[in-house]
């Protein structure tokens, strides 16, 4: 049976310096960080700017975080045959990021992730529900590996 290691991108494996905008009436008029951008609320007329989010300059620039080490080490396994895993990483980051994180980790050494291993769920809009679109799809990967 062959085991799996799932990640998340940012805050896990990277940290970047994007931020996230607010925008009304064409104007930035705040800037998000980490801990206040998951609580906000929209006031009339307001919209967020993920444009940092999307773009590839801050994935490239990302540094290794938390568990990149393990992730590099589990990555020397696969290569060495040693054992029989994927590695499949999560990302609330929308579509277009898929191959700047691909090349990412391609870069820094992570030579067994399959583009398909990477899940962005990201909207751009914040109206998804993070942890429910990761809990959707960690249920698929769970019957995937089964």
């Amino acid at each position: 049976m062959k085991n799996a290691y799932i990640f998340d991108f940012d805050y896990t494996l990277v940290i970047t310096n994007n931020k996230l905008y607010i925008i009304k009436n064409d104007k930035r008029i705040k800037v998000l960080d980490r801990n206040t951008s998951k609580n906000y609320k929209l006031k009339s007329g307001e919209t967020f700017d993920f444009s940092e989010f999307t773009n590839p300059y801050f994935i490239e620039k990302a540094k290794p975080y938390l568990m990149f080490n393990t992730l590099l080490k589990l990555d020397l396994n696969i290569s060495l045959n040693v054992e029989n895993i994927d590695i499949y990483i999560l990302t609330a980051r929308d579509e277009s990021c898929k191959i700047p994180i691909h090349k990412y980790f391609y870069r820094h050494g992570i030579k067994n992730l399959p583009k398909n291993h990477i899940f962005t769920i990201g909207d751009n809009k914040g109206e998804i529900n993070v942890p429910y679109e990761k809990g959707l799809i960690l249920k698929k990967l769970k019957n995937i590996i089964q």
